[in-house]
């Protein structure tokens, strides 16, 4: 049993912990810019790693970054995007506020459906919560 285990974010497949500290390696270059290249993150399918890498914590995570979601440009990239919205989420952890199509009601949550939601963004989110102590009911209505 280890008390305690580094990995880098491709090697991370399968581990759990109780408490999980990330620190974000990547940050803004002499002159204040951060470039928009996360590694792995940045790659294709690095929204799944981040997923992966969010959800491998049973009670706790830490988040450790040299630069702020703002810092973050939206883009074609889903992990940089996701990396955004998550560090939004650690910031300020109100689920409603930043994905509106969620909604908590005490330990309960509700998880519609709408149009604009694919699939991946719904089971990431799912995953999160799920693997966080609520209980989600995934419900579709059709307007």
């Amino acid at each position: 049993d280890e008390s305690l285990f580094i990995r880098n974010l491709e090697n991370l497949q399968g581990d759990e912990c109780d408490h999980l500290i990330i620190s974000i390696g990547y940050g803004p270059d002499k002159e204040g810019k951060l470039r928009m290249n996360f590694g792995p993150l940045s790659k294709n399918g690095g929204h799944n790693r981040l997923n992966v890498l969010i959800t491998r914590a049973r009670l706790t995570v830490d988040v450790f970054a040299s630069f702020t979601p703002e810092n973050l440009v939206l883009s074609d990239n889903e992990g940089i995007n996701y990396l955004k919205e998550y560090l939004e989420f650690v910031q300020e952890p109100k689920v409603d506020h930043h994905w509106d199509d969620l909604k908590i009601q005490n330990e309960n949550t509700s998880l519609m459906i709408q149009e604009n939601t694919d699939i991946e963004t719904l089971l990431s989110r799912y995953n999160v919560l799920t693997e966080n102590g609520f209980k989600v009911s995934v419900e579709t209505r059709l307007c």
